[in-house]
């Protein structure tokens, strides 16, 4: 199936119990499905774990999941995804692969995690390289308006249509430690952030994109 992807932005959220050591690991390579699943939909054939907020979300045949505007929403951007159950405590480890298809500035793709709802989350995201060589950030994303916690150029060092592994680790509330790296395990670019606003714990965690992206292997534990 062909489609096109303008100005999107997809979170795919995932989410553990309190008090036990959780592991999850969602290929996102089963059969293609159809059809498109949106937050009208009484059932998800992506998996009945996953409930949509905003969007359309299907799978594309090659496996990886896919998410655009839906005329339900009004064409709204902040497409999401979440998995029904909600993380309790504040220490997580996500991981997934995911592709850039674009390398426009604003075509932007990673991770989102301590998700409340469609309006307020965290978000680490990146872009290929660009004119300016393109870059790494951190948001928070308040009542809908995001809000910069943390900025870092990358030099142009991820590309556009490749896959490359991101990883997001928090050991402490509010501390964020993260990496991209390629296929073979080597790190391109890694980091530490801490946000000083404290302003979001528990939560879901997830997949991010603006514009469009592909995402394959998300998993997560703790």
């Amino acid at each position: 199936m062909k489609n096109v992807f303008v100005c999107m932005i997809a979170v795919v959220l995932l989410s553990l119990g309190y008090g036990k050591a959780a592991h999850f690991n969602d290929k996102l390579d089963d059969q293609p499905q159809d059809p498109w699943v949106t937050k009208e939909s009484t059932h998800n054939p992506i998996g009945e774990q996953w409930k949509v907020l905003r969007g359309k979300w299907q799978k594309k045949e090659s496996g990886e999941i896919i998410a655009a505007r839906s005329q339900t929403d009004n064409n709204a951007i902040d497409l999401l995804m979440v998995q029904k159950q909600e993380i309790k405590g504040d220490k997580f480890s996500i991981s997934a692969k995911l592709k850039n298809l674009a390398s426009a500035k604003t075509s932007l793709i990673g991770l989102a995690f301590h998700v409340q709802d469609a309006n307020n989350y965290y978000a680490f995201r990146f872009n290929a390289a660009d004119e300016e060589g393109g870059y790494i950030q951190i948001i928070r994303v308040i009542e809908g308006k995001a809000q910069q916690v943390f900025v870092q150029r990358h030099e142009g060092k991820i590309k556009e249509k490749e896959f490359y592994v991101v990883k997001i680790n928090s050991d402490e509330l509010y501390s964020f430690s993260w990496s991209i790296s390629d296929l073979e395990g080597n790190v391109i670019v890694e980091g530490k952030t801490k946000d000083r606003l404290k302003q979001f714990k528990g939560g879901s965690v997830g997949m991010y994109a603006h514009s469009a992206g592909e995402f394959s292997d998300f998993s997560q534990s703790r």
